[in-house]
């Protein structure tokens, strides 16, 4: 726990994801599992390919014929069988001066030595002309040569795509476990706030900042959440807490986290439970941001307190508690870090690490990055349509236009 000082954002971001932890797994149907991240490796209960098979549609040669070919460059054979894909196991091995038509997929005939594309030959009544060359093994797929028996086909921890979900699906699986997503509890607290469609009454706003953060909670897979209002007083703040907390993985609250009258979100914590791990980053926006954590009967609940401000509040979602929801469900937390050149000055503070929204675009080679005028911790307007965030280091005050800057992309990248 901290008290004294303002954690940089390195160190906040270390505090929080060291108390990552996943949430249990669950069996889910192979559709379902999409997007989702496998919590135990998959592999395979057969070679693939299962068996031999062809590779093109085309004639299945022995061997003494496929020689006879490479020597004269053209051979008549008697035209055997012809098999299809699903076809039973061919009964006869490939015979010498008879070429078997198989398609593509099709189980070969025993002593098969290649395949002679349909391109390549001439059918002549009950007989077929070859031409060209054939190597030994051409055109045919050989059992167990993707991978035998056994394989790990989809190592634990990864993010299951199309081609993972195929993959799964052609080694049998119908079912697959992953990573269990966590049920977020959410409070947002403030006298002014009225949900939106309602009709406003003196000094009301309408609150704005749940709507963001499900938005980003659905991005991440997380559909299961409740959503509590409460006025900026104590006593029902701490039930909104205590219940929350009870009933949910992870506990994100907005507004009532700085120093003002008003502000009772942290005391509320502790007459909840929670236990202040530590309060207040040195970036901007997002200075108070808050982390605890509520202990009892073997549960250990992260309980994330957001600024009330629009911007900051979604900043410090996508900063500091995504990455935790994102290492929770085994997925890589950290955000990769680019480098692009400013089209505008940029002027600031020392002392804290700023994000300023910007649009990124590549350009002649390099990231051009336009950053946004409206960038205030109560404004929404740029950020919703930056694709990205600058980050300013502590230590700058001014960085001329044409400079280079590390920048991240936001993670709900606007297209």
């Amino acid at each position: 726990m901290v008290k004294d000082r303002l954690l940089s954002y390195e160190e906040a971001l270390a505090a929080i994801l060291s108390r990552a932890r996943t949430f249990g797994t669950e069996g889910v149907g192979l559709s379902q599992a999409i997007g989702r991240v496998l919590s135990e490796p998959v592999f395979s209960v057969h070679p693939m390919p299962r068996f031999d098979n062809s590779a093109v549609d085309g004639f299945a040669i022995s061997e003494a014929d496929r020689m006879k070919l490479e020597e004269s460059g053209s051979l008549m054979l008697d035209l055997g069988k012809t098999v299809a894909a699903g076809d039973p196991i061919p009964e006869a091995p490939i015979a010498e001066g008879v070429a078997a038509y198989v398609l593509t997929g099709a189980r070969v005939p025993e002593r098969t030595s290649a395949i002679v594309m349909q391109e390549d030959a001439v059918m002549e009544g009950t007989q077929v002309r070859l031409s060209g060359s054939a190597c030994a093994g051409q055109h045919i797929r050989f059992a167990g040569e993707e991978y035998e028996v056994g394989t790990e086909l989809l190592p634990a921890n990864t993010l299951l795509n199309p081609a993972g979900a195929s993959m799964a699906a052609s080694s049998g699986k119908r079912d697959i476990r992953v990573w269990r997503r966590p049920k977020v509890g959410m409070l947002f607290t403030g006298n002014e706030l009225t949900p939106p469609g309602y009709e406003l009454h003196g000094t009301q706003i309408y609150e704005s900042n749940s709507y963001g953060i499900e938005a980003a909670l659905r991005e991440l897979g997380i559909e299961s959440f409740e959503r509590v209002h409460s006025p900026d007083v104590e006593a029902p703040t701490v039930t909104a807490l205590g219940g929350l907390v009870m009933r949910n993985d992870v506990v994100i609250t907005s507004g009532g986290v700085s120093v003002g009258q008003y502000d009772t979100v942290k005391s509320a914590m502790k007459e909840a439970g929670i236990q202040t791990e530590f309060w207040g980053v040195a970036i901007k926006p997002g200075k108070p941001f808050y982390f605890g954590l509520f202990r009892e009967d073997g549960r250990t609940v992260p309980v994330f307190g957001l600024p009330g401000n629009p911007m900051s509040a979604l900043v410090t979602f996508a900063v500091l508690v995504e990455p935790f929801l994102r290492s929770c469900q085994g997925l890589d937390p950290l955000i990769e870090e680019f480098e692009g050149r400013t089209a505008k000055p940029l002027r600031k503070k020392k002392g804290r690490l700023e994000f300023v929204p910007t649009i990124a675009v590549w350009r002649d080679r390099e990231w051009v990055l336009e950053p946004l005028e409206r960038r205030g911790s109560h404004m929404l307007g740029g950020l919703a349509f930056a694709n990205s965030w600058i980050k300013l280091p502590p230590e700058s005050d001014c960085i001329e236009a044409g400079g280079i800057v590390s920048f991240v992309h936001t993670p709900w990248r606007s297209k």
